[in-house]
Parts: structure tokens; C-alpha cells; sequence
């Protein structure tokens, strides 16, 4: 946890929605558009939000570790590839130590990115697989360890959910029960339950699709790189291959991400030189 002042206050922070988090967000995150001063959301550690706005939506946005490799999910890998009978142990140790790797990296800047809350967006981040298919955990439990907290598979989701919604506003013959079906298992499943239904079909449907979004909330810019995360997102984890295919994917997305930040800091360096 991070201990920062606020006024004459010491408060401990959750890292990824710190002050330092956030100073990385307003520098970086040039297609979010910050409409009011930070707020600290009081827990055991103190999250700082603030809202967002796009051509008129305002939205609550926080930050979010993206790929979670905690303590609790990392025993969780570890318990996938310790288990596999097709490795040998020198591969097992190998794998683990890529995984130490990983959770060294989960708590820094390069992990952290901006989730909108409203809606219960940050919730449907938890994901699982059920007979193949991705689920939403039961609304207002707390997910459990099997519950890996899977970006790739969120941005699956995500992807699933645009492509449906555009298929039912194109459909000239909608159906109920195709669209019943759609709702009780998609990104809006949740905030069907509450006021915020409209502002996240806003906000989604502003966007357009998942490379769109991928740009403005993950600084990803390249879509091959979205695909992949697409692709391995449908794959439920039970191997030590699964495993690896994850964490090399991680590893693929900091980089990427560091080199967009890089791109950005020369700009701004450029922009600033050329006003001297």
C-alpha cells in the first residue's frame, strides 16, 4: 500500500488508484477526459475516482490493476502448473519463476490502467468459465479464487458484447428471448439492476467497438495485438501451457505499453520544444 498526505490527513492507498497512479493516468491517458477533482473512496485502503466525460456522458472511472497477479490469484497459477503431469519438474520451475516475474509487476504503472466503475464494469471484470462458457459470477458474492481476474478474457467480452449489441440494432426482426438471453450474461448484466444502464450503453456504444476502447482506456493502439488478446481470452486456463500462454501475454502487453508511453512522452517533449 502506498502512504500519501492528503491536507493534513496520511491515508494508505490502494497502488493502482494512488495519487502517483493518478498523476500517471492525466499524463498518459491523453482520450480520457477528467470532468472533476479526485475523490478518496474510504475502505480499509483508500481508492481515489473521479468522473469522466465524452461528448456529453459523465461516468465514475477508477484505476485497475489490468492483468492480476496478486498473491491470491498467483497460488491460484501456481496450483495449474504444479499439477500438470505432462511437464517436467525443470519446466515447472521455470514457469514458476516467470510467474514470481509476473507478480513483481503487479503493482506498477505498467499494470495500472482506467476502468469505468459505472455500471458495475470493474465487477464483470470478474470472469469465469462455466461448461466452456464465459460467465459473469453471481452478482453481490464475492468471487473466489478460481476467479482469476483475466483481462484477456474481459476483453473477449467486451468484443462479444459489441458485436451482439451492433447485431440487435441492426436486426430488423429483433427477438425477446435472443435479447433477454444477451442481457442476462453481457457487460450490462449488471447495471440492468440499477440507474446506470443508460450511461454505460451510452458510453459503450460511443466508443464503437473494442479497438476503440482498447485506445482510450489500455493506450493500446495496435488491433492485432487486441485480437490476440481476443483469442486467448476464450481459452478456459487448465494447463501449465495455459499458464505460460498468459504470463508471455502479460509480458507483451507491458511492453507494448511502454513503448506507446514512450511515443506519447516524445510528443509532449516535441510539442513543448516547439513552443521555445
Amino acid at each position: 500500500m502506498f502512504k500519501t498526505k492528503m491536507g493534513r490527513k496520511e491515508f494508505d492507498f490502494e497502488p493502482d488508484s494512488s495519487p502517483v497512479a493518478w498523476d500517471h493516468f492525466k499524463t498518459y491517458y491523453k482520450d480520457v477526459c477528467f470532468t472533476e477533482k479526485l475523490s478518496r473512496v474510504h475502505r480499509k485502503y483508500s481508492r481515489l475516482t473521479s468522473n469522466a466525460s465524452v461528448n456529453g456522458i459523465t461516468y465514475e472511472i477508477a484505476g485497475d490493476c489490468s492483468f492480476n497477479f496478486n498473491c491470491k490469484k498467483v497460488c491460484s497459477l501456481k496450483s495449474i502448473i504444479n499439477d500438470d503431469l505432462d511437464i517436467s519438474d525443470d519446466d515447472k520451475k521455470q514457469l514458476n519463476e516467470l510467474l514470481e516475474k509476473c507478480k513483481e509487476k503487479h503493482h506498477t504503472l505498467l499494470n495500472f490502467d482506467l476502468m469505468p466503475v459505472t455500471g458495475g464494469m470493474n465487477t464483470i471484470k470478474g470472469l469465469k468459465y462455466k461448461a466452456e462458457k464465459i460467465l459473469i459470477h453471481d452478482v453481490g458474492k464475492v468471487p473466489n479464487n478460481g476467479l482469476l481476474d483475466r483481462l484477456d478474457t474481459f476483453i473477449c467480452f467486451l468484443d462479444e458484447s459489441y458485436k451482439s449489441l451492433d447485431s440487435f440494432i441492426k436486426s430488423k426482426n429483433m427477438d425477446l428471448r435472443a435479447i433477454g438471453e444477451f442481457f442476462s450474461n453481457s457487460v450490462f448484466t449488471i447495471s440492468m439492476k440499477s440507474e446506470n444502464f443508460t450511461i454505460l450503453y451510452d458510453l459503450l456504444k460511443e466508443y464503437g467497438d473494442i479497438y476503440e476502447y482498447c485506445k482510450s482506456f489500455y493506450t493500446i493502439h495496435d488491433s492485432k495485438f487486441v485480437e490476440k488478446l481476443i483469442e486467448n481470452g476464450k481459452k478456459p486456463m487448465k494447463t501449465a501451457k495455459d499458464v505460460e500462454n498468459y504470463m508471455n501475454l502479460a509480458n507483451e502487453f507491458w511492453k507494448e505499453k511502454e513503448k506507446n508511453f514512450r511515443i506519447l512522452k516524445w510528443r509532449d517533449l516535441k510539442c513543448y520544444e516547439s513552443t521555445e
